[in-house]
């Protein structure tokens, strides 16, 4: 259900997301896995990937699945030798509320 809304979300918004590090345009989805989605996507004419956590958990739950997609990201962007893995440029943190939830 999340992902439909997610996907609903962007189509909404002309495939158009602002983030801290700008307005990205979402190009397409390029990979997903049991908790996100990977776009390519397109910010200032360069092309990269962002990854969405996306879930319908909450409490407990949503606090692992939240600490394990951080430690995912500090991990990765304290490495010295990151040959062959992505680098990681921003994190960020969006929340889409359904249409039936009170803002």
């Amino acid at each position: 259900m999340i992902k439909k809304h997610f996907s609903n979300y962007i189509k909404q918004n002309k495939n158009k997301l602002k983030l801290a590090i700008g307005e990205v345009t979402l190009i397409k989805k390029i990979g997903e896995g049991g908790n996100g989605i990977v776009y390519k996507c397109l910010i200032q004419e360069k092309e990269i990937a962002i990854k969405f956590l996306l879930s319908d958990s909450t409490g407990q739950s949503l606090e692992q699945k939240k600490t394990r997609f951080l430690s995912e990201y500090f991990n990765v962007a304290t490495l010295d030798n990151s040959k062959g893995l992505v680098k990681y440029i921003d994190f960020d943190i969006i929340i889409i509320k359904k249409e039936n939830d009170e803002m």
